[in-house]
């Protein structure tokens, strides 16, 4: 039941505001996701069909579910792609061309995958790629001027696109009701003056449910105050205006900004072997052994024959 709600109050709508405004938005899901939307709201799919057809929404994938991939084999991660791919391809008719790095939990093997399967490029969160090398003399000046980040085979790399935790989390703030408009452009004028010429900066990169809905689990959740998905659309639309912004798609910035052939990062240090999302102290103890039966299903994982 909770499903079919996520789906009218979140899903619905982010797809209506694709297609009433002049706003293009990337939308990543896994192919469970699509699934069960499929199962609940057909039309959803149909609509989400549509406008990918026109050009206002780019599918992003994450592989059939949204499992780590550096705490799972190898075998794990392959099988994930494959039976994800073949469900995008029935459902949507196309394979993504960017995949999103899953809770933002990045191991420099995860590149590697993604080459295999001939993905052009991996979505990556940058604040604790900035942390894992900010006492390095090896430091980079500027995260977003890197196109490419390094895998773990001799000379692997693939394009990237690098999000940022606290441009999204003022989003949210400031949908919230926590924070005003005023307050929340000038945040956003200070990261436009600060990113330079030819790189993307990513508005919003997270949850979609967070808007009109509330699952409930946590006492600090944001009341409802406004209806979000309207305050979405009026915020975005003013701020295109106020501070001449163009939304566009990953795959139309590539085609505005070539990749930077030289531009490649590593990642990941021996201090920091692998990155997450959102503050340093998160680890993979997070999704590995939390919850009942973890142990069981993490086990079962490694053992299971492909």
């Amino acid at each position: 039941n909770s499903r079919k709600v996520v789906i009218e109050k979140c899903y619905r709508p982010l797809l209506d505001f694709a297609k009433i405004s002049n706003i293009r938005v990337a939308i990543e899901a896994s192919a469970f996701t699509l699934l069960e939307i499929q199962r609940i709201a057909p039309d959803v799919i149909s609509l989400l069909i549509s406008l990918i057809k026109n050009k206002k929404i780019e599918f992003i994938g994450s592989g059939y579910v949204q499992l780590i991939s550096a705490i799972v084999p190898y075998q794990v991660n392959c099988k994930n792609i494959e039976i994800g791919m073949q469900i995008y391809k029935d459902i949507l008719g196309l394979v993504p061309r960017y995949m999103l790095v899953n809770e933002m939990a990045y191991s420099r093997s995860i590149v590697d995958i993604m080459l295999k399967y001939e993905f052009q490029g991996v979505i990556i969160e940058k604040n604790n790629v900035e942390y894992a090398w900010q006492d390095s003399i090896k430091k980079p000046d500027n995260i977003l001027d890197y196109d490419y980040v390094e895998g773990a085979g001799k000379n692997s790399k693939i394009e990237v696109i690098w999000i940022d935790s606290v441009l999204f989390q003022k989003f949210q703030l400031h949908i919230h009701g926590v924070i005003s408009y005023e307050e929340y452009k000038e945040f956003i004028k200070k990261a436009i003056n600060s990113i330079g010429n030819e790189n993307l900066l990513v508005i919003y990169g997270s949850d979609a449910e967070v808007f009109d809905y509330r699952p409930g689990r946590f006492n600090d959740e944001a009341l409802i105050v406004n209806d979000e998905w309207s305050l979405i659309k009026k915020t975005t639309l003013t701020m295109a205006s106020d501070l001449n912004l163009e939304y566009i798609l990953p795959s139309q910035f590539r085609e505005q900004f070539p990749v930077r052939i030289n531009r490649s990062l590593q990642v990941t240090n021996i201090a920091f072997p692998i990155v997450v999302k959102k503050q340093f102290y998160y680890n993979l103890s997070r999704w590995a052994v939390t919850g009942r039966a973890d142990f069981w299903i993490n086990a079962a994982c490694h053992s299971i024959n492909l």
